[in-house]
Protein backbone atom coordinates (compact mmCIF):
# COMPACT_ATOMS: atom_id res chain seq x y z
CA UNK A 1 0.00 0.00 0.00
CA UNK A 2 1.42 3.69 -0.80
CA UNK A 3 1.97 6.46 1.87
CA UNK A 4 -0.50 8.48 0.75
CA UNK A 5 -3.35 5.63 0.61
CA UNK A 6 -1.95 4.84 4.52
CA UNK A 7 -2.47 8.79 5.31
CA UNK A 8 -5.73 8.78 4.04
CA UNK A 9 -7.20 5.75 5.96
CA UNK A 10 -5.57 7.25 9.04
CA UNK A 11 -6.72 10.62 8.88
CA UNK A 12 -10.23 8.95 7.28
CA UNK A 13 -10.20 11.33 4.14
CA UNK A 14 -11.57 9.96 0.60
CA UNK A 15 -9.70 10.78 -2.39
CA UNK A 16 -12.53 12.88 -3.89
CA UNK A 17 -12.81 14.92 -0.63
CA UNK A 18 -9.09 15.27 -1.19
CA UNK A 19 -9.54 16.54 -4.50
CA UNK A 20 -12.09 19.46 -3.53
CA UNK A 21 -9.76 20.42 -1.20
CA UNK A 22 -6.81 20.41 -3.27
CA UNK A 23 -7.89 20.92 -6.30
CA UNK A 24 -5.83 17.89 -7.57
CA UNK A 25 -8.45 15.95 -10.01
CA UNK A 26 -9.24 12.75 -7.77
CA UNK A 27 -8.92 10.32 -11.25
CA UNK A 28 -4.75 11.88 -10.37
CA UNK A 29 -4.85 11.41 -7.34
CA UNK A 30 -6.05 7.95 -7.41
CA UNK A 31 -3.56 6.62 -10.09
CA UNK A 32 -0.53 8.09 -7.74
CA UNK A 33 -1.89 6.03 -4.92
CA UNK A 34 -2.04 3.50 -7.43
CA UNK A 35 1.44 3.91 -7.94
CA UNK A 36 0.81 4.19 -11.44
CA UNK A 37 1.02 8.11 -12.04
CA UNK A 38 3.75 10.77 -10.52
CA UNK A 39 2.75 14.01 -9.39
CA UNK A 40 3.80 17.36 -9.36
CA UNK A 41 6.00 19.22 -6.81
CA UNK A 42 3.18 21.74 -6.54
CA UNK A 43 0.42 19.06 -6.47
CA UNK A 44 2.09 16.88 -3.54
CA UNK A 45 3.03 20.21 -1.49
CA UNK A 46 -0.81 21.13 -1.92
CA UNK A 47 -2.13 17.53 -1.03
CA UNK A 48 0.62 17.44 1.86
CA UNK A 49 -0.66 20.98 3.27
CA UNK A 50 -4.40 19.92 3.44
CA UNK A 51 -2.97 16.20 4.77
CA UNK A 52 -0.71 18.11 7.56
CA UNK A 53 2.21 15.60 6.45
CA UNK A 54 5.50 16.56 4.85
CA UNK A 55 5.59 16.23 1.26
CA UNK A 56 8.63 13.52 1.68
CA UNK A 57 5.56 11.64 3.67
CA UNK A 58 3.86 11.09 0.52
CA UNK A 59 6.83 9.58 -1.58
CA UNK A 60 7.19 6.17 -1.39
CA UNK A 61 10.77 4.93 -1.01
CA UNK A 62 11.18 3.25 -4.34
CA UNK A 63 9.88 6.65 -6.16
CA UNK A 64 12.83 8.77 -4.11
CA UNK A 65 15.19 8.37 -6.91
CA UNK A 66 17.03 11.13 -8.31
Amino acid sequence: MTKIKLILLKKGISQSELAKQTGVCQTHISAYALGKSDMTAKKLYRIAKVLGVRMEDLIDEDEQRF
